[in-house]
């Protein structure tokens, strides 16, 4: 039984008492079986027994224990029979976000992937199983944490919940251990080749094995039990529909067509049913998939998330027999989305086009099947320092602390460029944090970076905000015109862009900037009919851009 010593407080007794215990079943914390008594958890907690007969009312209803009258409370053992219903699910969702991760993940996802592999290793030596199962857990949430699909990553997270006895299979099946850290290198590499129906396959592979074992290690309880038959044939259903779906998750996103599945056995329960309904509805599972649309925008909070909503609103009202989805993306990401055919659309970079359609900078392969829709605005990057800085030039961030944007963006590469036309680079720094703009805001607030610089429109909310928050207010470093010539021999499409004094409180002289228009991609081999209507419709309906947020 887990000690808490902490007193919580009043407003919140049922709440914390539920997420603690909850946090402590899925980890294996407090093992399948175990009793938990109210009065022992009362005095723990340091609560009178009613928030805690609460939470454990609120774990029951999630199927998580199970209260037996006159008897006690305790932590439930494994529904095999939903276990069977919902693995099949998970894969395939966890298919679909591995897809979608190929073209999004960074470096440093990469790095902590490889830490959390060496963690495992380290766990599998040590012989402990819990936190090879809560690692484990850590390892494959983070890949599809890089999807930026919250309603995805929130029905995979609800599954993972439904199914966490699953994660005990190394304690059953110890070998197994080593078997799957195998396994998550080698989706690793897949990933960084790039190669999603790989990386797609290996997590699903990982899915089946892990069904087949825990059925075994129950079968062969049961067995001692009575009632092995009647298992049997369970498992041979759940089986043969964990290899359909398999089979049909792979057709289908290779040819976006026709239902998931249609299985003959009726008796699924209601969440199952619900997963369904999203799974057809939301990611085009449909024999009307040829119908729908997507967009890449930016990540929810920016600017070009909502822009991409007006964008989507504009095709889904005025071009007819078509559906429009609008996705998360970055601006790198959404070029290599929109040429191998993820996006229909994506909202970019003009330099990052020039860049990505003949294979040059981050871009390791010609990315030709990407046309240019609309031109949208220009965005300058700014180089945001405090308006009481003794960094007066681009120059003087040597040895400073600075937060260039999320690493292998767009703007994260411009940035490298302008260091090095000054004679800079990332280890002249002090420190270099690859932080969202937002988080790059309020590292400077707090006093703990000396720049950040988003590549984004003026003014900037994130900005403007930093500087009504220092005392001094904010200024935008400039470039000299001599500076700027030699970044335009490194890409051609970079413009010159002017920041305004008065813009921001404390910028009080003009900036000279580098800057990109953000515009609208397409792939390249959409039909010309397509292509036309919804130009058509953006020029039709043009006033409607004016009302969402500028940016990214």
């Amino acid at each position: 039984m887990l000690k808490f010593t902490k007193t919580i407080p009043t407003e919140t007794k049922t709440g914390q008492i539920y997420r603690h215990v909850k946090s402590s079943i899925l980890k294996g914390e407090i093992p399948v079986g175990e009793k938990l008594v109210i009065q022992h958890l009362a005095d723990q907690f340091n609560v009178s027994p009613i928030p805690v007969r609460e939470a454990l009312s609120r774990l029951e209803a999630e199927n998580l224990v199970s209260i037996v009258t006159h008897t006690g409370i305790y932590v439930k053992g494994v529904d095999l029979e939903c276990l069977r219903e919902l693995y099949p699910l998970r894969g395939i969702l966890e298919g679909y976000a591995v897809r979608l991760a190929v073209h999004l993940i960074t470096p440093d996802d990469f790095a902590e992937l490889e830490r959390l592999i060496e963690k495992m290793e380290q766990a599998i030596s040590d012989k402990n199983h819990t936190l090879m199962g809560q690692l484990n857990v850590k390892f494959h949430r983070k890949i599809y944490t890089v999807s930026g699909n919250k309603t995805l990553i929130s029905l995979i997270d609800n599954l993972w919940e439904k199914t966490f006895f699953a994660r005990l299979v190394f304690k059953f099946k110890p070998y197994r251990a080593k078997v799957s850290n195998k396994e998550h290198r080698m989706i690793v590499e897949a990933l960084k080749d790039g190669n999603a129906k790989k990386a797609e396959k290996l997590i699903i592979r990982q899915s089946d094995k892990t069904l087949m074992l825990l059925n075994k290690h129950i079968e062969k309880k049961e067995r001692r039990e009575g009632g092995a038959e009647k298992n049997k044939k369970s498992w041979e259903r759940a089986r043969r529909s964990h290899w359909r779906l398999s089979l049909q998750s792979q057709k289908n996103f290779k040819e976006n067509k026709n239902m998931l599945m249609r299985k003959k056995d009726r008796r699924i329960s209601t969440f199952t049913t619900m997963i369904l309904v999203v799974l057809v509805s939301f990611f085009s599972f449909s024999a009307n998939a040829a119908e729908n649309l997507t967009i890449a925008s930016g990540k929810a909070g920016g600017t070009w998330y909502p822009m991409g909503g007006a964008i989507a609103d504009i095709i889904q009202n005025n071009v007819e027999g078509y559906n429009m989805a609008v996705m998360q993306g970055t601006g790198d990401a959404n070029i290599i989305g929109v040429h191998n055919k993820m996006y229909t659309l994506g909202i970019s970079f003009s330099f990052a086009n020039s860049d990505a359609y003949v294979g040059k900078a981050q871009f390791k392969s010609p990315m030709t099947n990407i046309a240019g829709l609309a031109a949208l605005y220009p965005s300058p990057l700014q180089i945001v320092v405090r308006g009481d800085s003794d960094i007066k030039t681009i120059s003087d961030l040597k040895g400073k602390r600075i937060a260039p944007g999320l690493k292998g963006t767009s703007g994260e590469v411009l940035i490298r460029n302008i260091l090095k036309v000054h004679g800079l680079d990332y280890k002249d720094m002090k420190k270099v944090e690859h932080l969202a703009y937002a988080d790059a805001a309020m590292q400077m607030k707090d006093g703990h970076i000396d720049a950040f610089m988003p590549f984004t429109t003026v003014p900037a909310p994130v900005i403007q905000d930093t500087a009504v928050s220092i005392g001094g207010g904010v200024r935008i470093l400039s470039l000299s015109e001599e500076k700027f010539a030699e970044l335009k021999k490194i890409n051609d499409g970079y413009a010159p862009l002017t920041v305004k004094a008065g813009v921001y409180k404390g910028h009080e002289e003009d900036a000279l900037c580098v800057g990109s228009n953000n515009v609208i991609i397409c792939q390249k081999s959409l039909p010309d009919d397509l292509v036309y209507d919804m130009a058509k419709a953006f020029v039709e309906n043009k006033e409607k851009f004016s009302k969402s947020p500028q940016g990214r």
